[in-house]
């Protein structure tokens, strides 16, 4: 047994919480390997009683809203349709902007407008910070 499956024994046995919520992940993974539709929804329905049946209120509200995109969750049963290249297109688009050094958040753009002044500047004529005098 790996390091790492002992540790995670150990502190499922520690708190029963942990080992609840952990082993209904491992369940409503299996949703995804459903042979069609309407075997994917009974899993889905099933799994949601269960999680409504602990006493951890999170897991009721990740229920209730299994709920109701239940239609779009059951519908890759019979399509076999994800969005991974497009949320893969997005986060290497978000990678490139961060390795070009553009914030995430407009809001860091506008406390920092004299610093993007001067970048600008500094692109257009390559003068130094301390020739530059605003």
């Amino acid at each position: 047994m790996t390091l790492g499956i002992a540790r995670l024994e150990e502190l499922m046995r520690a708190n029963q919480t942990l080992a609840t919520v952990y082993t209904l992940k491992e369940q409503l993974q299996t949703l995804w390997r459903k042979p069609d539709e309407d075997a994917m929804r009974q899993a889905l329905n099933a799994w949601c009683t269960l999680a409504r049946a602990t006493p951890i209120t999170p897991l009721h509200r990740y229920a209730q809203m299994l709920q109701r995109h239940a239609d779009g969750l059951c519908a890759y049963a019979r399509f076999k349709l994800t969005t991974v290249r497009i949320e893969a297109g997005n986060v290497a688009g978000m990678i490139r902007k961060r390795a070009r050094g553009k914030p995430r958040s407009g809001l860091f753009q506008l406390h920092n407008w004299p610093c993007r002044r001067w970048a600008r500047a500094e692109a257009q004529s390559s003068r130094t910070c301390s020739s530059m005098k605003a």
